[in-house]
C-alpha cells in the first residue's frame, strides 16, 4: 500500500511583515483569540444593556456616556479589546467611518471567560491603570460577583463587591441599579 502523504521538509515561506506598524496592530487584533462562552457574552450583553437602556422604556439612563461593546481602542501604541468601555461626555459623530477609537476610555467593564479570565486581572488591569482608566469593573459569571474599582494614583482601589442578585449601585453609573442577578443567563 503506497503513502500519498508528502515527506518534504523543506520549511515553509514566512508570511511578510506588515509595511506598517498600524497594518501590524490590525493584524494582531484580527487573529487575537475571542471565544468566550455563552456565559459570559449573555453577561457582557446583559450589562452593556442594563447601563445604556432602562427595561423596556429604552430611555437611556446614562445620556451623558457614549457605551460601547467590544470597541477596538487605540492608545500610546496599545491596542485595547475590552468587553465594554465608555466615555463620559465623548461625542463620536466623526467617527463614522473610523474603526479605532484613539481616546482613553473613563470606563472599562471586563467579563471574565474561561479563555481570557488571567488575561483580564493579569494584563489588562496594570494596562488600563498605566493608561488612565478611571474605573474598572469585572464580572465573573461563573461566581456570579462583580468587583469595582477606582483609579488613585494610578493603582486600582477595590471599592466594592457583589455577588449573586445583591443590587449594584456603583459609580461611575450611581444614579440607577440593577440587581446583578440580570446579568446571569440562569
Amino acid at each position: 500500500m503506497s503513502d500519498n502523504r508528502s515527506n518534504d521538509k523543506t520549511p515553509k515561506t514566512a508570511q511578510p511583515l506588515a509595511e506598517s506598524p498600524s497594518e501590524e496592530i490590525a493584524q494582531d487584533v484580527e487573529s487575537a483569540p475571542r471565544g468566550p462562552d455563552l456565559v459570559h457574552a449573555f453577561a457582557r450583553s446583559a450589562l452593556g444593556i442594563k447601563l445604556t437602556y432602562v427595561d423596556w422604556a429604552l430611555q437611556s439612563i446614562a445620556p451623558e456616556w457614549s457605551i460601547l461593546d467590544q470597541p477596538k481602542i487605540l492608545i500610546k501604541n496599545h491596542m485595547l479589546l475590552p468587553d465594554l468601555a465608555g466615555w463620559e461626555c465623548e461625542d463620536f459623530s466623526s467617527l463614522s467611518e473610523q474603526a479605532v477609537i484613539e481616546s482613553v476610555p473613563d470606563w472599562i467593564g471586563e467579563v471574565l471567560s474561561s479563555t481570557a479570565g488571567e488575561n483580564d486581572r493579569v494584563v489588562k488591569m496594570p494596562l488600563y491603570a498605566r493608561l488612565g482608566v478611571k474605573y474598572f469593573w469585572v464580572v465573573n459569571p461563573n461566581l456570579r460577583t462583580l468587583k469595582t474599582y477606582r483609579l488613585e494614583n494610578q493603582n486600582w482601589c477595590l471599592v466594592a463587591s457583589y455577588k449573586d442578585d445583591d443590587k449594584v449601585c456603583e459609580s461611575p453609573f450611581d444614579s440607577f441599579g440593577f440587581p446583578l442577578n440580570n446579568l446571569w443567563s440562569t
